[in-house]
């Protein structure tokens, strides 16, 4: 199965400080929650990586001390920096979903093989 999602980024600025939203509404062969957060602050971290996706959960645990979710924000006090990180939230998931599909539908399984002599 392929793997697909839809990241919808929303850039604005509110009460003088620039917004970058992020969000995954639709998602396929992957789960949609792709950003990891931090466990007792509940703030964005970072892009999940193949083991995040692989180990953490949806929900807050104190025992992994991070969860996965599918939405967060990030204000920045200027735009370049704010403009740098959204360029760089694309590409950390367009990794993530490259790197999730070479895993799930190239490597991870099992076969079987017989071999003889002869």
């Amino acid at each position: 199965m392929a793997v697909s999602l839809i990241l919808l980024q929303t850039r604005s600025v509110v009460n003088n400080l620039y917004r970058v939203d992020n969000s995954v509404p639709t998602a396929l062969g992957i789960e949609p929650q792709v950003f990891v957060k931090n466990e007792e602050t509940y703030e964005y971290d970072r892009v999940a990586t193949l083991t995040d996706m692989m180990t953490l959960g949806t929900t807050p645990d104190p025992r992994a001390g991070y969860y996965r979710d599918l939405a967060f924000y990030r204000d920045f006090e200027d735009v370049s920096t704010a403009s740098s990180f959204a360029s760089g939230i694309k590409d950390r998931v367009a990794l993530l979903v490259e790197a999730y599909d070479d895993a799930v539908n190239t490597f991870i399984g099992s076969d079987s093989n017989e071999y003889e002599s002869i």
